[in-house]
């Protein structure tokens, strides 16, 4: 029996060809599974199964294949494959090694593969260059891919080495030393948030060719509680798409400003006064002035005399 839209042709009493033309046709129209029986007087002489359709798509490196190093503890690597003519493929993963290729445990969820040094038996030597190895193979071919992994992809889940130190009225000095970054040959990008009852302040960014540095931080408020937003990414050497996904969450801590007496008095206008009573040489005034902000009483206890 032969397709309907599959021309065939007799070529001698054991074969029977068919040809299709992949050219200019629409992918829906070529990629699909067909089986075949020929029959004759309703016996079936053979049975056939004919795949039409591509090898696995390539996966592209950091846009379908992504890793972070998370702190050189943990790899961990993604990657959602393309449609390929709807041919199901399989996929294998390994690290390369000296001796031989380590098998990593791939995962699926939701269409999306990956796995954890973590969770698998795989070969993570948190070295700068690692060369992992996929393999893809359909019911028309195979693809093998080769995707190095350098330190430019290490990323951290939070910030935990950062404290505050030398704190006065108005100024701190922001201590880091983040121990998970100790071999991560790279600069680093910080940036800092501080958020107090009074303001939000604009987000101040630092580079650093270590993760061990203090950063002073000034014009503070006093006797302020101060919350510190700390973040941190790796600067690449080369060029990393998706770059705000290597930036690590944001890690907080409180601390509080010294009390100091007001800098400022409170602002009266000439002639911001009335007589209320006059007796010998003693007079009561009311006398008027515009009341500091919280922000400026600058410690407890604050009052008018």
């Amino acid at each position: 029996l032969q397709n309907e839209r599959i021309k065939s042709e007799v070529i001698n009493t054991t074969t029977i060809e068919a040809k299709i033309d992949l050219s200019n046709i629409k992918q829906s129209d070529v990629c699909y599974s067909k089986s075949f029986r020929c029959t004759y007087n309703d016996t079936t002489l053979d049975a056939k199964d004919i795949h039409v359709g591509r090898p696995p798509a390539p996966i592209e490196f950091q846009r379908n294949f992504k890793c972070f190093l998370f702190g050189l503890s943990e790899q961990y690597c993604e990657f959602t494959p393309l449609s390929n003519c709807d041919k199901a493929a399989e996929y294998r993963l390994f690290t390369k090694g000296i001796l031989f290729n380590a098998s990593c445990d791939l995962e699926k969820k939701n269409g999306t593969y990956f796995y954890s040094s973590n969770t698998t038996s795989c070969y993570f030597p948190a070295s700068d260059n690692v060369t992992l190895i996929l393999e893809a193979v359909n019911s028309i071919g195979s693809r093998t891919m080769y995707f190095t992994v350098n330190h430019d992809f290490v990323k951290l889940r939070g910030v935990s080495g950062t404290t505050l130190a030398d704190i006065t009225s108005d100024r701190a000095v922001i201590r880091n030393n983040e121990s998970n970054l100790k071999y991560v040959e790279r600069s680093f990008e910080y940036e800092f948030m501080l958020i107090s009852k009074y303001d939000t302040r604009p987000t101040d960014s630092t580079e650093s060719n270590s993760s061990v540095f203090d950063y002073p931080i000034h014009n503070l408020n006093p006797f302020t509680e101060y919350k510190l937003g700390v973040r941190l990414r790796v600067i690449p050497r080369s060029v990393r798409l998706l770059d705000e996904e290597y930036w690590s969450g944001w890690s907080w801590t409180s601390f509080k400003t010294e009390a100091r007496k007001p800098d400022v008095a409170p602002r009266t206008i000439p002639g911001a006064f009335s007589f209320k009573d006059h007796k010998g040489d003693r007079a009561t005034l009311e006398v008027f002035w515009e009341p500091l902000q919280e922000s400026q009483w600058n410690g407890p206890g604050f009052r008018y005399n």
